[in-house]
């Protein structure tokens, strides 16, 4: 149990744990996401908690908050949303998709992509206070987190290699119950029954995006996970806004 956990922190962030540890826990890293998401949450919320202390204005303290998001995570996410926007949206067939995604360079599609990503979380966080941001955050990094978990059950790898293939390999249905669950109880213990729909809607767009990619380009990759939790937090805060 410790090692899958350790392994979804590693995997999910640049928290320094032991290499070795995390690699022996990879094949039971991803049923740990949520928690690991909601470990990601808490780091940001005691940020936002001393921003708070400080004073800082609520723009300052969003803009803040979306930044240690962007490197506690070492930007993998974002990383993943860039290439997969311009893959997506670069009018090649498939083999040309996967090429584009795995071009080091990012284009000016996946820079907008970022960008306004990165725009719309700001502002979004900065439309919420107290509790409700504090809430906020671990409710997105918990159910963002817990969406990759499904989405490398249902659909499978495009590539015949890749970083998010170990994962998906060895991922099983005990490590999809066992997120799933967690990713329930946590939301129902954040927002209750409200949570539940929440969580509904971050399946639903589950489904839906692993269709499209699916018919685009054989499966999922990693840079697809990526992109997936980055539209899940967005989705997650749209939702709190609304």
């Amino acid at each position: 149990m410790l090692k899958g956990f350790i392994g979804a922190l590693r995997f999910l962030s640049i928290f320094p744990f032991g290499g070795r540890a995390a690699e022996e826990g990879l094949q039971r890293a991803a049923g740990f996401f949520p928690l690991a998401g909601l470990c990601i949450g808490g780091f940001l919320s005691l940020l936002d908690r001393l921003f708070l202390f400080l004073g800082f204005p609520a723009l300052l303290s969003a803009a803040l908050l979306v930044c240690a998001l962007a490197f506690i995570t070492g930007a993998m996410h974002l990383d993943g949303l860039a290439d997969t926007a311009d893959g997506i949206f670069s009018g090649k067939d498939k083999d040309g998709i996967l090429t584009v995604m795995r071009d080091p360079h990012t284009g000016a599609l996946g820079t907008t992509a970022v960008v306004c990503d990165l725009i719309l979380k700001t502002a979004l966080l900065a439309s919420l206070n107290g509790h409700s941001r504090e809430a906020a955050l671990l409710f997105m990094c918990v159910l963002s987190r817990w969406s990759a978990v499904p989405a490398m059950a249902l659909f499978p790898y495009a590539r015949t290699e890749g970083k998010a293939k170990v994962f998906i390999a060895s991922l099983r249905g005990r490590a999809l119950y066992s997120a799933s669950l967690q990713a329930l109880l946590f939301s129902l213990l954040l927002r209750g029954a409200e949570g539940v729909l929440f969580y509904a809607g971050v399946f639903l767009l589950t489904i839906l995006s692993g269709k499209f990619y699916l018919r685009k380009i054989g499966g999922i990759t990693g840079d697809t996970l990526g992109a997936q939790i980055e539209i899940s937090e967005l989705l997650v805060l749209f939702a709190l806004c609304i």
